[in-house]
């Protein structure tokens, strides 16, 4: 029986073939195609540039801990199952579950049968008239009563670091005894279908580690991660619970991924757009096609590479432990850390505990995500791409999805948005460029409407034999019924899935907050300036789980800031940490902010000159073809000229609003900037005309038009020029525009 096991590693691939022919005696009481394989891996574990697992309790069961990246394994038998092994979470998962094979694998992984026995693990096969398998366990604890004269013939011959041991005679109880060491991985196959083996010697008895730490961070995220790290410097000793992986929705639902997705979606767009037609001539729209396989493989492996670059920074902290499994408060000052794939119990105190548990989706009030018609932001990206697709909400996320999915060119898309507008807190100007760009690509925007239903649709045989065989409606999928706001009319659609983006909120409900003397606000841990909980003085909560400005940056800020609250010497001044922040959205075109928007100084009362470059006629920008964009600087309408806000669309939006960042933070004027020289060709150059523009130099009076720059110039009503900015603060304090 032929099969391959790929072990996918840094900083090395390490690939090992294995071509096994047993002997058919060896198999002759079992049908043919069901042999049980016990594979034990003693020396992939243990390479020089990876030190061991070791077993953190006695007994040799428990969880397993390395001060190394876990590498991944993925199993392929026969080029048709394919599935993966986290040996560090002990964990066998299918990497695809579109059929009964798949379906049946993982419900033998999530749903095996267990019953308990002083000295085995029994495994029920969940099909088939439930056959058991037992691990009879007699070298966990150094016992080894058993010679290799019991192994099969065909075993016999093999080398001492893979022994393959089949099944006893009797094709209903299997009873084999396994060689174990702390050094080895294990899993079983048995009609293509895994079995997760957690070695275990007593199940009636598990053990209950107990260990005390500085700081346990609960949550493995971005915040969880600068927490440990800053913890690190100090030289406190530190401990991560994560319950699943490492880097949180960040690197595995979230930022990164969908950002590898944009990256390819523009590059898709750019292939139907100027650049093909300078290159080729013509548009290459019709003989473009993504490979979805492809493109969801290359963002699993930018997520490992991301994983492993935190794990290896975590091992340089040598005072930093990493532990898989789900975190519950006991009181003010345990939790108990439970692994359910290795049913191992930890018991951890700490001085301080800081939970950065992150967020979730938020559920919409009357449509339940199933992950499979109805998806939210953490099912749509494992998902295949639909034919047609609705995303209710027209906030930040869903206009991503909307940019990203509706530029890869495979799916009709449809936003429901209750605004007469998408981005309701931008300026007409960025809203209108983000709109033409999606009517660019087909997606479809019911202004100003509400969902008013939504129901699985499956298409009759009626309807099936009168559809077009050319016309792509779906054959099922979802129907919805959104409802005009003005008009109260009601109108029917039906599309293949739905996406959920209706926002997120904090994730703590299985936290056991409710055992400790935390307050919450609302449906958020109610801290103070620096991350600590009210209602308890060693408690900190950072990240998505404490704050609305659900963002990376002002996680990780958030908890540095409160590990130098705990361990710093500075004074305690709560610092601002929104005055400067600065924040880009990756719709069809990359929209970055900082600061204030004309809408935000009008609404309060603020005087300012605006002035806006547009990259039609920024060399740069021609020279990528790339001229939809534009740099937008806005500025106090009194003799300092101080910089109140800028806004980016376009090419290096990203990189060209820390500019603006950094002289908002340094309270810096257009007479400190106006004379820096930027290199050229750059996207710098746009923010340095509209400074020269503001500060209306005579050299420049005369190509106003011609360079490209719009002036707008606003002040309320009966008031002096700059009054009401001079009066509403002396130091600008910024708040985010969402």
């Amino acid at each position: 029986m032929p099969f391959a096991l790929q072990c996918n590693s840094a900083p090395r691939l390490l690939r090992i073939s294995f071509s096994l022919s047993l002997r058919r005696q060896a198999n002759q009481h079992l049908h043919r195609n069901s042999s049980l394989f016990f594979l034990l891996l003693h020396s992939l574990v243990s390479t020089r540039a990876h030190p061991p697992i070791t077993a953190s309790s006695a007994s040799g069961i428990s969880a397993y801990t390395r001060r190394t990246a876990p590498r991944i394994f993925l199993l392929k038998t026969r080029g048709r199952y394919i599935f993966r092994l986290d040996p560090h979470r002990f964990h066998l998962s299918p990497l695809c579950r579109r059929g009964a094979r798949e379906r049946e694998a993982y419900q033998a992984i999530h749903g095996a049968h267990r019953s308990r026995s002083s000295q085995s693990a029994h495994y029920g096969y969940p099909h088939r008239g439930g056959r058991r398998f037992r691990w009879t366990d007699s070298s966990l604890c150094g016992a080894s009563n058993t010679s290799s004269s019991c192994l099969p013939p065909a075993s016999r011959s093999l080398s001492s670091r893979v022994a393959i041991l089949t099944s006893s005679p009797s094709p209903y109880l299997l009873s084999p005894t396994l060689y174990y060491s702390s050094l080895s991985l294990s899993f079983a196959m048995l009609r293509r279908t895994p079995y997760i083996l957690a070695p275990a010697c007593n199940w009636t008895a598990a053990p209950r580690d107990k260990a005390h730490f500085d700081v346990c961070v609960i949550g493995g995220g971005p915040a969880g991660i600068a927490a440990a790290l800053r913890a690190a410097d100090y030289k406190k000793r530190v401990c991560i619970v994560e319950k699943s992986r490492l880097g949180g929705s960040d690197l595995w639902d979230g930022a990164l991924q969908s950002k590898t997705m944009w990256e390819y979606s523009t590059v898709m767009d750019k292939m139907r757009g100027e650049t093909a037609i300078r290159l080729y001539g013509e548009s290459l729209d019709r003989c473009l096609e993504i490979d979805e396989v492809k493109m969801r493989r290359s963002m699993e492996t930018v997520s490992h590479i991301r994983e492993d670059q935190i794990l290896a920074a975590l091992k340089a902290s040598a005072n930093v432990e990493l532990m898989y499994g789900r975190a519950t408060f006991n009181s003010n000052h345990e939790i108990q850390c439970h692994n359910k794939l290795t049913m191992d119990y930890r018991t951890i105190t700490a001085d301080y505990f800081i939970v950065a548990t992150g967020s979730k989706p938020r559920k919409h009030p009357f449509v339940a995500a199933d992950g499979r018609l109805v998806m939210t932001s953490d099912h749509i990206m494992r998902a295949p791409l639909p034919k047609s697709l609705v995303i209710v909400g027209a906030g930040v996320i869903g206009c991503e999805f909307a940019g990203i999915i509706g530029r890869l060119g495979k799916t009709k898309v449809s936003i429901i948005d209750k605004a007469p507008h998408i981005l309701p807190w931008e300026d007409p100007d960025i809203v209108h460029m983000i709109e033409r760009g999606m009517d660019r690509v087909g997606v479809v925007v019911h202004h100003n409407s509400d969902l008013y239903d939504m129901q699985p649709w499956e298409e009759t045989e009626a309807e099936a034999e009168a559809r077009h065989p050319a016309d792509p409606a779906p054959q099922s999928g979802v129907q919805y019924t959104v409802m005009d706001r003005s008009t109260r009319m009601l109108t029917t659609f039906q599309v293949e899935r739905a996406l959920i983006a209706i926002g997120r909120v904090p994730d703590f409900s299985r936290l056991g907050i409710e055992n400790t003397t935390v307050m919450t606000r609302g449906s958020q841990l109610h801290v103070n300036g620096f991350g600590q909980c009210v209602g308890t003085s060693h408690i900190f909560a950072v990240g998505d789980v404490a704050t609305r400005m659900q963002v990376v940056s002002m996680g990780e800020a958030q908890a540095r800031l409160a590990v130098d609250y705990i361990y710093g010497t500075e004074p305690k001044v709560v610092p601002n940490l929104t005055e400067s922040m600065s924040s880009v959205a990756f719709l069809t075109r990359a929209v970055a902010s900082v600061g204030y928007n004309e809408s935000q100084c009008r609404k309060k009362g603020i005087a300012y000159i605006a002035a806006r470059y547009s990259y039609e006629v920024m060399s740069r920008a021609v020279a990528a073809a790339n001229t939809e964009g534009f740099v937008k600087i806005i500025v106090a309408d009194d003799p300092e000229r101080r910089i109140l806000g800028v806004r980016a669309v376009g090419m290096n939006a990203s990189t060209l609003v820390e500019i603006g960042a950094l002289a908002i933070q340094n309270n810096q004027t257009v007479f400190d900037l106006a004379g820096r020289l930027t290199a050229y060709p750059a996207v710098s150059q746009a923010f340095q005309e509209c400074l020269r523009s503001i500060l209306n130099l005579p050299e420049h009076l005369h190509t106003k038009s011609a360079c490209g720059v719009k002036l707008t110039k606003w002040a309320p009503a009966d008031m002096d020029r700059g009054m009401a900015y001079r009066g509403k603060t002396a130091a600008l304090r910024l708040t985010s525009p969402g």
